[in-house]
């Protein structure tokens, strides 16, 4: 399976920032499998505020991918404050079981913890489908 194509856009005109994700993938998702979307705001980005704030480096999930015939779109989320603009957000697109699609679940509803260490979610999905960039501008 692969990540034929993907898109995004960004809207400003709300503070905080909103991104829409959509993409197109190669075949269906496996059954007893679920697909993730994960954002990673890169340490050697930086937000718009005076400090100049790096990317934290957490892994934050965005939502599960439910495709149409291999197309998918997840609605716009809020970047994580309105000054995080300027940082550039590697989106990876992971396959997991029941498991960790409910923990994955769990922590988009809750928001508990601060997201996952790239660690943690290389233990709870060692199957990295694709990832993309989304650079933000302030």
């Amino acid at each position: 399976m692969t990540l034929s194509q993907a898109s995004f856009s960004i809207d400003t005109s709300v503070s905080p920032a909103t991104i829409a994700r959509a993409g197109r993938l190669s075949e269906l998702v496996p059954d007893g499998q679920h697909l993730w979307l994960f954002s990673y705001p890169r340490p050697d980005s930086f937000d718009s505020t005076p400090d100049r704030n790096p990317g934290n480096g957490r892994m934050y999930p965005i939502g599960e991918i439910l495709t149409n015939d291999g197309c998918w779109s997840l609605p716009p989320r809020e970047l994580g404050y309105a000054e995080a603009l300027g940082i550039t957000y590697d989106q990876h697109v992971v396959l997991v079981d029941e498991a960790a699609s409910q923990e994955f679940a769990d922590e988009l509803a809750r928001q508990e913890r601060d997201g996952f260490s790239p660690e943690e979610l290389r233990l709870r999905s060692p199957n990295t489908i694709a990832t993309f960039q989304i650079p933000t501008t302030s």
